[in-house]
């Protein structure tokens, strides 16, 4: 009978998952530690810059088409900068995550006042994120 009755409590220890406390203890808390690496690889595809017309008068626009060529996803920032022809500048930033291969394009456009703004200055500059190594 003691045997039936150990069998039992054996088995319904087993299917609940239960486990002694000395058995947890012994397992260590494992540590993530994490590592930057430097910046995520990637290459402009392309850039350019437009000028159109609309209602509100002329749109200059900026263009750069940036590539993740690293093997981890990434948030991607580009600042477009606008040098007006008094030298006074206007940046903009637009961040998009870029999974690994795929190509983004980056869109900024700013009002120009006059006709002779019409002729701005566009650049572009890119801001990779940077690579993460996770070691246990």
């Amino acid at each position: 009978m003691k045997r039936v009755i150990f069998s039992i409590f054996v088995i319904v220890f087993i299917l609940t998952g239960c486990q002694p406390e000395y058995a947890m203890n012994d397992v260590p808390d494992q540590e993530i530690e994490e590592y930057l690496e430097g910046p995520l690889r990637y290459e402009i595809v392309s850039t350019y810059k437009y000028t159109d017309r609309n209602d509100s008068g002329i749109v200059v626009g900026s263009v750069v088409n940036v590539r993740n060529l690293d093997s981890q996803e990434g948030q991607f920032t580009v600042e477009h900068t606008f040098t007006l022809s008094n030298g006074t500048s206007k940046t903009f930033v637009s961040t998009q995550v870029i999974m690994p291969g795929e190509t983004k394009e980056f869109k900024q456009e700013t009002d120009a006042d006059t006709e002779e703004e019409e002729n701005i200055n566009v650049g572009g500059k890119v801001i990779p994120p940077e690579r993460v190594l996770t070691k246990i």
